[in-house]
This record gives structure tokens, C-alpha cells and sequence, in this order.
């Protein structure tokens, strides 16, 4: 009896723990949205309705926040951890725009794997942020 008892303390646990794995991420006052740990994705809420409704107007302020050094608790893909607001607002612009990596950036980005951005652009984006927001802002304005 005991034995069950304990089992369901830890499913109950690992049940809360899962369906608490989000994530505010703030940009701005006016951009901010949650992220999904557990599904990997951004969650479709009030807040992404808000940014979906103005995306034109923020997308400026979005590229520029690529820069933002701070720090999360977003897990992307399993091994990147440590992501900071600035990658997650490269996060946000691709989920809106479906940036075209190669084009953008003239690097190869090749292998997936289980994961919905390629090996080596997460590292990339926090590495060169500075580059990367020159690039978007150059990409968006033609």
C-alpha cells in the first residue's frame, strides 16, 4: 500500500513539474510571450496574439533584441541550455518570418536531427548577435 502511494506521489510531482515548464519571456513592455519547455514551443496565448496582431510594427524592436545578453530558463532542443532573451527573440522573428538561414547568414546549417532549428544555429545566434541583428536588419529591409 505504501508502495503505491509513493509511486503516485512521484507521477503527481512529475505531473505538475511538466505542466509548469513555461517560460515569460520579456522583451519589452509591450513583446512578451511564453515559452513551452516541455513542447518546445511558443505557447499561442493572449500575449502571442498581441504580437501576431502588430508583428510589422515590432519586428524592428525584435531584430534588435537579438543583442539582449539576459538570461532564461528555455531549453531549446535538449542541449542548449543558458538561452538568453536575445535568442529567443530570434525564436520569435523566425517562428513569425521562417527566415531563410543561408540567405541570411551565407553559412550552412545542414544536419536536424530532433530538433526544429539545425545543429550549430542556436550556438551562432548567442556567439554573434551583433552580426546577426546587421544581417536581419539588411534582410528585411529590401
Amino acid at each position: 500500500m505504501i508502495r503505491i502511494l509513493i509511486i503516485g506521489i512521484v507521477l503527481l510531482f512529475g505531473l505538475i513539474s511538466c505542466s509548469d515548464d513555461t517560460v515569460l519571456i520579456e522583451l519589452t513592455d509591450h513583446i512578451q510571450f511564453t515559452w513551452n519547455n516541455t513542447q518546445q514551443k511558443i505557447e499561442e496565448d493572449a500575449d502571442f496574439k498581441n504580437i501576431q496582431k502588430h508583428f510589422l510594427i515590432y519586428r524592428k524592436t525584435i531584430i534588435n533584441q537579438i543583442a539582449n545578453t539576459e538570461k532564461t530558463e528555455v531549453r531549446i532542443c535538449k542541449s542548449h541550455t543558458n538561452i538568453t532573451n536575445g535568442v529567443m527573440a530570434f525564436v520569435l522573428l523566425d517562428y513569425f518570418e521562417d527566415i531563410p538561414y543561408y540567405l541570411v547568414f551565407q553559412l550552412q546549417f545542414d544536419a536536424y536531427g530532433d530538433c526544429r532549428y539545425p545543429h550549430g544555429l542556436i550556438p551562432y545566434i548567442a556567439r554573434e548577435k551583433e552580426e546577426v541583428v546587421e544581417k536581419l536588419h539588411f534582410y528585411f529591409q529590401n
